[in-house]
């Protein structure tokens, strides 16, 4: 019976932290969306408010699934696997947490901003990579997929190098566009939300590959 308990208990911690980064995915999905519809020069105040208001939900996750791991550390003894498992998540909701957090502050810059015909195809291809991370980060972790957590670690490369890209294309167009500073400025500051995001996944797959290992990715 004790268990059981035990094992539903575990069971019920991966499927939250299943439907937790689930949210998150979806708000990426949902950040790509908009920056598109932007493109086209159709009002998104609505997708952004809508991104923006998924905050509290992203808390109220958070706390439950931290309190269902503290519950599984001091009620039932688990071992050193199952401890490490356990005490990755409380790490990785974090990261799932930052992940949320950071998209939002892009929706609040896209208030004020426009990405423009310049940036669009580069940001949304970190957007779209970083969510790709993402999930694969939390499928790795869940099902132990060791291999897999190396293969999203690696993958941050390209969200680095893509920051990177904008980086210079912003310093060469700050110097042929002065008028155009802020605006440069606000873009920059949009693809290094991404980047961190891009930084946040790796440290979920790291956190798997602990969880897997004992050891983190060297």
């Amino acid at each position: 019976m004790v268990r059981t308990r035990y094992i539903n208990e575990l069971e019920n911690l991966k499927n939250e932290i299943i439907l937790y980064s689930a949210i998150v995915e979806k708000m990426l999905m949902d950040m790509k969306v908009t920056i598109e519809t932007a493109a086209e020069d159709v009002d998104i105040k609505d997708q952004l408010q809508e991104i923006e208001s998924k905050e509290d939900e992203i808390r109220e996750y958070n706390r439950n699934i931290e309190t269902l791991c503290l519950k599984i550390m001091s009620t039932q003894q688990p071992v050193a696997k199952d401890l490490r498992f356990v005490s990755s998540t409380l790490n990785i909701i974090r990261n799932v947490e930052k992940i949320g957090g950071h998209v939002i502050e892009v929706a609040g810059l896209l208030n004020f901003v426009s990405i423009g015909e310049d940036f669009t195809e580069e940001i949304l291809d970190m957007c779209l990579s970083t969510k790709k991370m993402l999930k694969s980060a939390i499928d790795a972790f869940i099902t132990g997929d060791l291999e897999e957590s190396y293969k999203v670690i690696a993958s941050d490369d390209k969200i680095d190098a893509l920051f990177s890209h904008i980086m210079s294309e912003v310093v060469e167009k700050i110097g042929d566009k002065k008028d155009d500073a802020l605006r440069l400025i606000d873009i920059i500051q949009i693809a290094k939300y991404f980047e961190r995001i891009g930084d946040n996944a790796e440290s979920i797959a790291d956190w798997s590959v602990f969880s897997i290992t004992s050891k983190h990715y060297e």
